[in-house]
């Protein structure tokens, strides 16, 4: 089988950036901003294959020679293509960094932020809702549990409401957020489980404490459930067996639905998650390539007016 040709190699590299950098709009595709340099990409890769440690046998570590190897076999013109081909792919990469930024703001609730750098924006909002979920998780599977001890006590039947459905998320442009800021609290929620959800269960709501008062006089107190039951059908309570049922029924099916929510919610943020950090990583990959092209050549990525010439 023959060998692949540099171009192809580069052309490999370069798809598999792209393919990393999706569109952040509908997590498909690869993204508009760094399609439109495309061909800059596969340059850079091209020209990253003759530095030191690249693998190439035939690279040099003089950037002139490198250089004039370039320029040679028609790979690029002159040191000027390379550094027009790095700084806009720089360009496309704080594009794209700004809109992926804003359209986590969008979802997540742009209020909830809290990391001072930017590459830690992802890690730590999820971070932050894994362990709020995670909370919600445990403290009302522990009331669920003390509940179904209660009604087991009181001979009172629980019975388990139908799942809500999901709701498919909708698409978000964030091209348009690129130098608008956005009020996380005045944005629509992308579904019926997603990072901005609020917690269907209050642990300090009314019918919560009252559960508290009777799980109280059951495992605290230790009176007969059947006492219980006959003072509480009296004034001044005035609860019947079904006004009971109806307080579990009630308590049952708002426990039911946050494990449900909290549950979706962390399978919901993960994706998410893995999308955002996974395009920006392949982005912070790509700007490393380019930064030592610039250091091998003598120019500062960003910054053209900073050239050392390479050659005279």
């Amino acid at each position: 089988m023959a060998k692949k040709s540099a171009k192809s190699d580069a052309v490999d590299k370069a798809n598999g950036f792209l393919s990393r950098l999706i569109d952040i709009s509908d997590g498909k595709g690869i993204s508009p901003i760094y399609q439109a340099v495309s061909p800059a990409i596969e340059k850079l890769c091209a020209v990253n294959s003759v530095l030191p440690g690249s693998g190439n046998p035939l690279a040099s570590d003089d950037p002139e020679v490198a250089l004039q190897d370039l320029i040679g076999f028609k790979t690029v013109a002159d040191l000027q293509e390379i550094i027009d081909a790095s700084d806009a792919v720089t360009s496309a990469f704080n594009s794209y960094f700004g809109a992926s930024i804003k359209s986590f703001a969008h979802l997540v609730g742009e209020d909830t932020i809290t990391a001072t750098s930017l590459t830690k924006v992802y890690e730590t909002r999820r971070a932050d809702e894994v362990t709020e979920q995670n909370k919600l998780l445990t403290s009302t599977a522990d009331f669920q549990r003390r509940l179904i001890d209660a009604a087991g006590k009181l001979t009172i039947p629980l019975t388990v409401s139908p799942p809500i459905a999901d709701k498919a998320h909708k698409k978000f442009e964030p091209f348009g957020f690129l130098f608008v800021p956005v009020d996380g609290k005045n944005i629509d929620h992308t579904g019926l489980y997603d990072w901005q959800t609020e917690p269907i269960f209050d642990p300090k709501s009314e019918d919560a404490a009252l559960f508290e008062r009777i799980y109280g006089w059951i495992f605290e107190k230790k009176l007969d459930p059947a006492v219980i039951l006959a003072n509480l059908a009296k004034s001044p309570f005035n609860t019947d067996s079904v006004a009971l049922a109806k307080l579990f029924g009630r308590l049952y099916d708002l426990t039911n639905r946050q494990i449900d929510q909290s549950k979706k919610i962390l399978t919901y943020i993960e994706k998410d998650f893995k999308m955002y950090q996974s395009c920006m990583d392949a982005g912070i990959e790509l700007q490393a390539m380019i930064v030592e092209i610039g250091k091998f050549f003598g120019f500062t990525v960003g910054k053209a007016s900073s050239v050392k010439k390479a050659t005279k």
